[in-house]
């Protein structure tokens, strides 16, 4: 069985760039990996995407349900990809709702509801980013979604990440200067004891 790794952080901290440098290194080493991006291709998956592209005003407990939803219902393809890797990269996974949730004003304990049937990653890592380098690199995008357009959203869910994230246990990586540093830190935490 594989391990599983969550990185987690705000739109534009560098979450899949970072795990595209993790698996190339990984590979490198012989190890073989996954990378599982949430919103997923799940039904609820797809409709979360065109939703977020779109626009328009959807019921915001809907959007945070659909989101539970494509989560729970990928858990037995992810042990499924556990079996078949050594390591299962998580592109957002249980924090990223509840921050989210509770920026809009939703309860965190109700926004916790779900996540607690998850499966429990082995490392859990927030990568942290100031908001005029996430603005920079979001700006940068081609496109965006609703989410990644409302910076008073995105200020508010930088400070819940890392108030939550630390609350929760994660590993505070920084990730805005040297990439390659970021990288072998947390290919440091993630390997120990696989060498």
């Amino acid at each position: 069985m594989g391990k599983l790794i969550c990185l987690e952080g705000i739109d534009g901290s560098g979450k899949t760039t970072v795990i595209k440098k993790l698996q190339e290194k990984l590979k490198a080493e012989g190890f073989d990996s996954f990378c599982f991006k949430f919103p997923s291709e799940t039904t609820e998956g797809k409709k979360l995407k065109a939703m977020l592209l779109k626009g328009g005003c959807y019921n915001p407990y809907y959007i945070h349900l659909l989101f539970e939803t494509d989560k729970l219902s990928c858990q037995d393809n992810l042990t499924l990809l556990l079996k078949q890797n050594d390591f299962l990269f998580l592109d957002r996974y249980r924090l990223s709702n509840i921050v989210y949730g509770v920026a809009k004003g939703f309860d965190k304990d109700w926004c916790e509801t779900i996540g607690r049937y998850f499966l429990v990653p082995d490392h859990r890592i927030l990568l942290t980013c100031s908001m005029e380098i996430v603005k920079e690199r979001l700006l940068a995008r081609p496109f965006r979604d609703n989410n990644e357009k409302n910076i008073e959203l995105l200020e508010k869910v930088n400070a819940l990440y890392e108030t939550f994230g630390e609350e929760g246990g994660y590993t505070l990586v920084n990730n805005e200067n040297n990439l390659e540093n970021t990288v072998d830190r947390i290919y440091k935490i993630i390997t120990w004891g696989n060498k």
